[in-house]
């Protein structure tokens, strides 16, 4: 998420303009595999990260199951349904932030 909205921000601070603007496609790319090839360096990172994390995860999972009464994989649907939402409301709010930031809105 961060990257896209970084992405975002770093293109509307280039040009002046939103990314959504016509004809913008070509220098948010430009700068979305700029910042690509960054977070594909910290690749290791982000998996040591989410092996750290699985022992909590595991317990979310056993609450959910045990406070709402449900199996293991309706547990784990509502956990990713949650996780989907969740990954929609930031990116939003992070593409909204940077038109804030930088005084350009979304949609020209």
């Amino acid at each position: 998420h961060t990257h896209t909205h970084t992405h975002t921000h770093t293109h509307t601070l280039q040009t002046g303009l939103s990314p959504f603007a016509p004809g913008q496609w070509k220098t948010l790319l430009s700068a979305y595999a700029g910042l690509y090839a960054i977070v594909t360096v910290l690749r290791p990172v982000r998996i040591g990260v989410a092996v750290a994390l699985c022992p909590r995860v595991e317990r979310c999972l056993n609450n959910v199951q045990h406070r709402l009464g449900c199996s293991r994989g309706k547990a784990i649907g509502l956990m990713f349904a949650i996780g989907i939402v969740a990954w929609v409301a930031m990116g939003t709010s992070g593409v909204f932030l940077a038109s804030a930031l930088t005084g350009v809105p979304v949609f020209a």
